[in-house]
């Protein structure tokens, strides 16, 4: 392609900027582009930015919502639901969420996750000896973290249901 010698100068500017961007974190495509558009370039420079770091392999969103997702499941203990919300937050395409999440279904049980995260939030209280409203936070607190309601309400009848066969014993 023949640049005037602006454009060249331009070009190297995104591409530096692109650089800049990309070493403070990984970014899908649509961050990167977001990004350099904030930063005042044209639509058709960060294409052909954006291209050039997809040939590089410095953006590639498939990779890049694995790795999220994998972090969010493992470190933030969200479930599939949130981890699928939070991929589409950051531009990630449908068909990659999808492939993304249904890698992940075969790997995890959401109720083991459930179990864990209520754990976590309970800190050893009983939840079977809780107040309704303080029931509720615990229930609105799951759904936050992405498990679906019917995960949800199992764990938590078992928990009903074992905490009442050890005040028969």
């Amino acid at each position: 392609m023949n640049r005037t010698p602006g454009e060249g100068d331009s070009l190297k500017k995104a591409m530096n900027a692109a650089y800049r961007i990309l070493s403070l974190r990984a970014r899908s495509e649509e961050e990167l582009r977001e990004k350099l558009q904030t930063k005042g370039f044209n639509h058709s420079l960060i294409d052909e930015v954006i291209s050039s770091m997809r040939e590089k392999s410095y953006v590639n969103d498939s990779d890049f919502a694995q790795n999220l997702a994998r972090y969010l499941l493992r470190n933030r203990s969200y479930g599939l639901i949130r981890i699928a919300e939070e991929l589409r937050k950051k531009g990630i395409p449908s068909e990659i969420i999808r492939n993304t999440m249904s890698g992940l279904k075969g790997e995890v049980d959401e109720k083991e996750m459930v179990i864990h995260s209520l754990k976590v939030r309970l800190r050893g209280s009983d939840y079977s000896r809780m107040g309704e409203r303080e029931k509720k936070r615990i229930v609105d607190y799951l759904y936050r973290k992405g498990f679906p309601l019917s995960k949800i309400y199992e764990v938590l009848k078992s928990k009903n249901r074992n905490s009442c066969e050890d005040d028969r014993e």
